[in-house]
């Protein structure tokens, strides 16, 4: 009897020790944000417990990343002591998602509560600009769509343009007054071969958000013309800007004073220390559509295998060329051919210039360590400047003209000529 009595002590004595240490969890609710700014926003809490006079801080964390904590790589603000609610204002933040959650010391310890996450990019109109979809001899349909689901109320949306980069809305600017957020508008009274610079844009109250810039050359339709070389071949041709250029890869076999270029097969071609030619792989069903690939002693030869009255394009012919259709980085969309001789995606290919650049590859002779190799036919045309050293390709997925200067002599790649 006495030893049952001892036990009921004990576990008494236990149990009344574990009430008076230990501590309940507060109930924590984090505020909803509100009064949103592109830098601040408006949150707090709401705290609820027995033991409201042991808590001995309480606030708000923050942090980029989920769960933000006291002490870790959070912020956090300190809003007093006690129970109830509260408030603070998060200030000096920036576009993008932030997590938070409601904080408590009480007895030692820190309790959460349930956390927020608010991305600030929502209060900012997405805008984006398309390419045009209709365009004539002075005119481009352009269309923006705009993503917004934020409370505030979209002032102004619309699109704007100029003749210099970066357009706003100080210049000349269309305001669409619809209430769908994806509208059209056909731009008037442009002058054909100058760039302009277009982009959607919207207003709240947080400010003016532009939206990417696209950028609308109006070509003129392409005049073509035809030339022969010594060897008979035809070869139409193309005014692009002010100069005459051939609109196909030469196929000639000889200079223009009738001495006759080597035709090498592989073996010999990335040897030889003369003018040559071959045809791409060795196969001669290539050689209609994509021409002959020249080596970099016709190029530097000072004979001309080009036609009486035109000569291999040089450096200046081409950067020209590029200026004509609207700089380097786009000047390649609108040169490559719409053909199913490139590879998927044939990307930004309009051909507008008339130029027709198909992917007719190389002949690379530093490659496979010396060894040499037939490379990237259906994915990139190589084409020769005057300078020899210095090329300029065209590559299926990318709407840029590109340059590189490290072309050798036993290289083989395309000549297109200029009239001189």
């Amino acid at each position: 009897m006495k030893r049952f009595l001892w036990i009921a002590f004990v576990g008494y004595v236990l149990s009344s020790c574990s009430k008076e240490e230990g501590v309940n969890p507060p109930k924590i609710t984090t505020t909803a944000v509100s009064d949103v700014t592109l830098t601040s926003l408006t949150t707090g809490g709401e705290i609820t417990t027995e033991l409201a006079n042991q808590i001995t801080a309480r606030g708000v964390c923050w942090s980029r990343m989920s769960n933000p904590e006291l002490g870790n790589t959070s912020e956090n603000s300190e809003d007093g002591t006690g129970a109830g609610t509260f408030q603070t204002v998060i200030n000096g933040l920036s576009v993008g998602k932030y997590y938070i959650r409601a904080y408590v010391t009480l007895g030692g310890k820190t309790y959460y509560g349930n956390q927020i996450v608010f991305d600030l990019a929502f209060i900012t109109p997405e805008v984006i600009t398309q390419n045009p979809t209709e365009r004539t001899a002075n005119s481009a349909k352009m269309t923006i769509k705009l993503n917004y689901s934020w409370t505030d109320p979209l002032l102004e949306k619309g699109i704007c343009w100029s003749t210099f980069k970066n357009p706003d809305v100080t210049k000349n600017k269309h305001t669409d007054t619809g209430s769908s957020l994806e509208f059209s508008h056909n731009i008037t009274s442009l002058t054909s071969g100058v760039p302009y610079y277009v982009r959607g844009y919207a207003i709240n109250k947080h400010g003016t958000f532009y939206g990417n810039e696209i950028q609308v050359l109006l070509l003129p339709a392409p005049v073509y013309g035809e030339v022969t070389d010594v060897d008979g071949n035809k070869y139409k041709t193309v005014v692009i800007g002010l100069k005459t250029w051939m609109a196909e890869n030469l196929k000639v076999t000889k200079f223009n004073d009738g001495t006759s270029l080597a035709s090498l097969a592989e073996s010999d071609f990335k040897n030889t220390n003369e003018s040559a030619y071959t045809v791409y792989n060795g196969n001669a069903g290539n050689l209609p559509t994509f021409g002959y690939l020249y080596n970099g002693y016709t190029v530097t030869n000072t004979k001309n295998v080009c036609m009486q009255g035109w000569h291999i394009a040089s450096s200046s012919d081409w950067y020209s060329l590029a200026s004509s259709l609207g700089g380097l980085d786009l000047a390649g969309g609108r040169m490559k051919a719409i053909s199913t001789t490139w590879a998927t995606p044939n990307e930004g290919a309009t051909n507008e210039s008339g130029f027709t650049g198909l992917p007719g590859g190389s002949y690379c002779r530093i490659c496979l360590s010396n060894s040499g190799l037939f490379a990237d036919i259906g994915t990139d045309g190589y084409w020769w400047s005057s300078q020899s050293a210095e090329f300029f390709y065209l590559t299926n997925n990318l709407t840029s003209l590109r340059t590189k200067s490290t072309g050798t002599s036993n290289d083989g790649m395309s000549i297109r000529c200029v009239k001189d």
